[in-house]
């Protein structure tokens, strides 16, 4: 239902624009003060709403990031904090180009058809990392996996050069872990 609504008044402000820009038009052509006049306050109510929205979104957008900061903070300070040295790290790396269709126009079989398909098409490479770490704590040990896209090369340096980071444990479920790896991002 939100979805519908949300349509329904983008539609309106779609066309309340396109009605604006058309009486501003119209009142510059035959020099009729009122339609432009008009056209003017519906350009700029469209343009007001519009940046309301985009600025509520942000704010949106910074307040669920600032609550989830919030209660990661909340779980480090309630959790069992184990050091973990990176040096006995597992990385696993996987490392492919990608074939992406640029644009998917009305001419691309056009293309195809004249000899030109790899036009449209770039290639992009691809890494995937798997970092394994096996934690041992209080007799088990944790096996913890880890999915990084970064180029091997650079994830094995910032790997080094951390030497160390945390593992954070739930006193109370030992399968609610977190693992600091903000310095990899």
């Amino acid at each position: 239902m939100k979805e519908i609504l949300n349509n329904f008044t983008t539609y309106i402000l779609f066309g309340l624009f396109g009605l604006g820009l058309i009486m501003f038009r119209a009142g510059i052509k035959s020099d009729n003060g009122l339609f432009f006049f008009i056209g003017i306050i519906l350009v700029a109510f469209v343009g007001i709403v519009v940046l309301i929205y985009l600025l509520s979104l942000k704010s949106k957008q910074k307040k669920v990031e600032r609550e989830w900061k919030q209660e990661l903070e909340e779980f480090k300070q309630n959790s069992k904090k184990i050091v973990v040295n990176l040096e006995n790290v597992e990385v696993k790396s996987n490392s492919w180009t990608d074939n992406v269709v640029v644009s998917e126009s009305k001419y691309g079989g056009l293309d195809q058809m004249a000899g030109y398909g790899n036009s449209n098409v770039t290639k992009v490479k691809r890494n995937l990392n798997a970092i394994e770490i096996s934690i041992p704590l209080e007799g088990e040990t944790i096996d913890y996996l880890v999915f990084v896209e970064k180029d091997p090369t650079t994830l094995a340096m910032q790997l080094a050069v951390q030497k160390e980071t945390y593992l954070y444990i739930n006193r109370q479920n030992k399968r609610e872990v977190y693992l600091d790896l903000e310095f990899l991002e």
